[in-house]
């Protein structure tokens, strides 16, 4: 996979545990895009449009997209 574009961003104290952090990005999904609009904003899953994950865990690192 290649990226368009990529921020890597270093979080500073505890980071909350993934289920919840997944949850509060789930309240945050990326819509849709209607007919007259050019883009919209949002999480979506790093594994894809057929995916429901929006984090994937790796080795103490967390990716979101």
């Amino acid at each position: 996979m290649w990226f368009k574009n990529l921020t890597m961003l270093q979080w500073q104290g505890d980071l909350p545990p993934t289920i919840e952090l997944a949850e509060a990005m789930g309240e945050r999904r990326r819509p849709a895009c209607g007919p007259l609009e050019a883009y919209s904003i949002g999480f979506v899953s790093p594994f894809g449009p057929d995916s429901d994950a929006l984090l994937h865990g790796l080795a103490g690192y967390e990716l979101l997209a």
